[in-house]
């Protein structure tokens, strides 16, 4: 009988053969094996059959393609519907940073840190902090290095496409835990040393943080006026610091976005309290 390879063969030379269907039928030879006096096999042509249409043959092959094309949908649509490992917290579901030993990952997929905040950004919403930190900082909080959100990023795609190696980013990323041994990822669109290099300051001393504190008083002329925490006046410039508003106090200091022999680290407002909820937070400049 006709398989599907003998189909295409014969389609795609009477395709080129005939312009028009005026010559319907088609006598397609398949090699047959006759023995001879020596017991040695020789192949012979000999026809299989001869009613099978040019039209017949055309609709085998349309099909075949229907059936790879509804093949590649289905994989792509599963690509982008994958089962996504999650627990369920009361009556909610909740994603999980990965699935608990013992359950069969064969139908799941690590979602990672993007869909899931960490529980250090939502430090400080019962009191009133209902502020947290967008999302493209997420990596940046959860890495113990705080290298730079945006230069993660790039890791964390990258990491998406090799199907999540280890289920654990950062253990791929350093090369720890399932991944010890492994090279370290080295991206070209940002090499490993610039990756390792620039960081952001994240703040975990109280006492620290209470030098970046601002106050704002009222002078004779009715004038607001903003103090340092050492009570000299404080004078923005042109660009403005930046600040956080948390627990009813504000907190301020010039942004440094980049690393320099100025500034061996970033400061953003992420700096002041290691990436937890707050109240507000923006640009402040001042007039003098």
């Amino acid at each position: 009988p006709l398989n599907h390879i003998d189909v295409q063969d014969i389609i795609e030379e009477t395709e080129s053969d005939y312009d028009d269907d005026s010559d319907n039928e088609i006598c397609v030879e398949s090699p047959s094996l006759t023995q001879n006096a020596s017991s040695d096999y020789q192949f012979s042509s000999t026809p299989l059959c001869t009613n099978i249409t040019i039209d017949e043959v055309k609709q085998t092959k349309k099909f075949g393609e229907e059936k790879k094309s509804a093949l590649s949908d289905l994989k792509k649509e599963e690509k982008i519907k994958p089962h996504w490992a999650f627990i369920k917290r009361g009556n909610k579901p909740c994603f999980l940073h990965k699935l608990p030993a013992g359950v069969n990952t064969q139908n799941y997929v690590y979602k990672g840190i993007l869909s899931n905040p960490p529980e250090i950004t939502k430090r400080g919403i019962s009191r009133g902090n209902y502020s947290q930190l967008h999302r493209k900082a997420w990596l940046e909080v959860s890495d113990k290095y705080h290298r730079y959100g945006k230069n993660l990023r790039l890791y964390y795609k990258y990491w998406e496409t090799l199907d999540y190696p280890t289920n654990q980013f950062f253990d791929w990323l350093d090369s720890k835990g399932e991944a010890a041994g492994e090279p370290l990822p080295n991206l070209k669109e940002c090499p490993r040393s610039q990756l390792d290099s620039d960081t952001v300051l994240y703040i975990s001393n109280p006492d620290v943080t209470a030098k970046y504190e601002l106050y704002i008083t009222i002078d004779k002329k009715g004038h607001a006026v903003v103090h340092d925490s050492a009570e000299n006046p404080f004078h923005s410039g042109a660009d403005g610091w930046i600040f956080v508003l948390r627990d009813g106090k504000l907190y301020g200091a010039r942004k440094v976005t980049s690393v320099s022999g100025y500034s061996k680290q970033r400061f953003h407002h992420s700096s002041f309290f290691c990436g937890k909820a707050v109240a507000a937070a923006g640009i402040l400049i001042t007039n003098t």
